[in-house]
């Protein structure tokens, strides 16, 4: 895996979707947590699929968005309030209810349910107390040029920064190398510690 590559997928975030919230095969711990919103948009067109559905009652999404779409730029913005409102609201409730959720379920319970999202094909629910991965070398080295406010990164949005601060590792000599090597071997026996004692609380 590339530098630039291991960097950024530390920042991803998740997003559930409804099969993976909400799926059929089993009682999710999820279950209650409403589907987050995409945008004011989406609101829009779920509210109004009914005024667009064909003469037989069927809703054929690609005219029907096409339809809604147009309708929707002609809106004025005191119109498109009412669902930028409703686009906050269930946003808040999602949140909310998710975090909720998380902040209550149990390691075991974890475990129970992502062996069972493994089984179903499910992408698995992480619990926010569960030990996170240490950072590598390379990205203590980049905490390092950005804590320092090094010149090379000034200026630069976060992927050029690890773009040219992977530039700049290849060159350190051994010494200089080895400071970011000690902190990432601390970093990871702690991780081994903290993750065996989160482990025996999930059995």
């Amino acid at each position: 895996m590339s530098f630039v590559k291991s960097f950024c997928n530390l920042t991803i975030k998740r997003s559930y979707n409804i099969k993976s919230l909400h799926p059929k095969k089993f009682v999710s711990i999820l279950h209650e947590v409403p589907v987050k919103p995409r945008n004011p948009w989406q609101i829009y067109l779920r509210e109004n699929m009914d005024s667009v559905k064909d003469s037989y009652g069927v809703f054929r999404l690609k005219e029907a968005a096409g339809t809604l779409a147009a309708q929707w730029k002609g809106l004025s913005d005191a119109e498109k309030k009412k669902y930028q409102e409703m686009f906050a609201k269930e946003l808040e409730e999602h949140n909310t209810k998710m975090q909720e959720v998380l902040s209550t379920t149990t390691p075991k319970q974890f475990r129970e349910e992502n062996l069972l999202r493994q089984q179903y094909n499910l992408e698995p629910v992480r619990d926010p107390n569960q030990p996170k991965r240490p950072l590598n070398r390379f990205l203590f080295y980049v905490k390092h040029l950005r804590a320092t406010n090094d010149p090379a990164l000034r200026d630069l949005d976060p992927k050029e920064q690890v773009s040219v601060a992977a530039k700049k590792f290849k060159t350190l000599d051994e010494n200089e190398a080895k400071v970011f090597t000690d902190q990432a071997e601390v970093a990871r026996q702690e991780y081994v510690e903290a993750k065996k004692a989160y482990d025996a609380t999930a059995i």
